[in-house]
């Protein structure tokens, strides 16, 4: 018999201040006002339909954020608007309670960083590549796993998660490495 355990994440109160002050306040309000005023000014109405590219790219990300997280034996799924992202939690190694950043320079490729949560593709000199789906840094985890980069997740009730995890891996015949101490920033062979 299969488990399944769903585990919502909501917005942290400094995500949801970045995307109301970010996302809503400069990315759709300034446009909408640059285009209000250009329009009156000019007298030219398409100047209104300026602010529709920045509405849409904000669409787009409110799409791709997480939205929660969902345990299966098989699979821990990242929950979005659109569509989700899997991980075999077969090969999930270790869970680590709290987040470092790890040192260096992080350079995102696809990412969003605050605007409905930190979520997107990193890569590190230290971690290598890794992906993080973040709606509230404090309640952040990292996930280890043997065939698949690092994934640094924040479920709104880190013991249920974890403890769901340890069922999916548990199912799977393997045990499941709980790391209590923060991740360290650098590996030993750095």
């Amino acid at each position: 018999m299969e488990h399944e355990k769903i585990v919502a994440a909501h917005l942290g109160k400094r995500e949801r201040y970045m995307t109301y002050i970010l996302g809503y306040g400069i990315i759709i309000g300034l446009p909408a006002v640059i285009g209000i005023s250009m329009a009156l000014t000019s007298r030219i109405a398409l100047f209104l339909f300026f602010p529709l590219p920045f509405a849409l790219i904000l669409f787009i990300v409110w799409g791709l954020r997480p939205v929660g997280y969902r345990i299966t034996d098989d699979k821990l799924s990242v929950l979005r608007h659109w569509g989700r992202v899997d991980a075999a939690t077969a090969d999930l190694t270790a869970v680590h309670s709290e987040f470092e950043q790890p040192q260096g320079m992080t350079f995102g490729i696809f990412r969003s960083d605050g605007v409905f949560g930190t979520f997107g593709w990193y890569w590190n000199k230290s971690w290598g590549s890794f992906y993080v789906y973040v709606t509230d840094i404090n309640k952040s985890l990292v996930l280890e796993f043997a065939n698949h980069p690092r994934m640094v997740v924040s479920p709104d009730d880190k013991d249920i998660f974890i403890a769901a995890l340890e069922s999916a891996t548990a199912a799977n015949g393997r045990e499941l490495k709980i790391v209590y101490d923060p991740l360290p920033a650098r590996h030993p062979s750095i």
